[in-house]
């Protein structure tokens, strides 16, 4: 199994404190049968620590080299139009180097650059991933406008904790009709 969508680089963002919470969550992922885990630290634009990032995922790498799960570097990136200069000024945000990049809407409302912003990546041969629709109100109160987003050629990605029930029944249940509707 490979997780997409993991907030596991320590002291960045919503990672935990320290490596050794690190190792630790990896050792329990491990145990569920992930063998590759893509670590996902939130890109938005102006308040990003690209240095902070990069040593941190490098001191994992260092400190997990014996482990049976490889770890590779991406992020989840907030969706606004300054994504495109970012990746054509060299940085790569996509998931370990590929053509996929995990995107995340900003609650509520998607803004109206958005669909120029998904076009663009995509004339860039970057497919948009949208992580974790289930817990956007806007998609839970209308499944026609994602299903709109996936005909324009988005992946979608959701979250194990949403399938368990951890954000509540509403978002549980809007992510078993996701997957049942593949």
């Amino acid at each position: 199994m490979i997780d997409i969508h993991s907030h596991l680089i320590f002291n960045v963002d919503d990672g935990p404190s320290t490596i050794k919470e690190s190792i630790e969550m990896l050792a329990c992922a491990e145990k569920l049968g992930i063998k590759h885990i893509i670590t996902t630290p939130h890109f938005i634009g102006n308040i990003f620590n690209g240095d902070k990032v990069e040593n941190n995922f490098q001191e994992l790498i260092n400190e997990t080299r014996d482990g049976q799960i490889k770890i590779h570097l991406g992020y989840e990136v907030f969706l606004e139009p300054s994504i495109l200069n970012i990746q054509k000024e060299g940085r790569d945000l996509t998931l370990n180097n590929t053509g996929y990049m995990l995107i995340e809407f900003p609650n509520g409302e998607i803004p109206e650059y958005s669909i120029d912003t998904v076009f663009k990546l995509q004339l860039n041969n970057i497919t948009p991933i949208i992580a974790h629709p289930e817990r956007k109100r806007i998609f839970v109160n209308n499944l026609q406008m994602l299903v709109e987003w996936i005909n324009r050629g988005c992946l979608i990605q959701v979250d194990a904790a949403s399938v368990i029930g951890v954000y509540g029944f509403t978002v549980k249940n809007f992510t078993k009709k996701l997957i049942k509707k593949g």
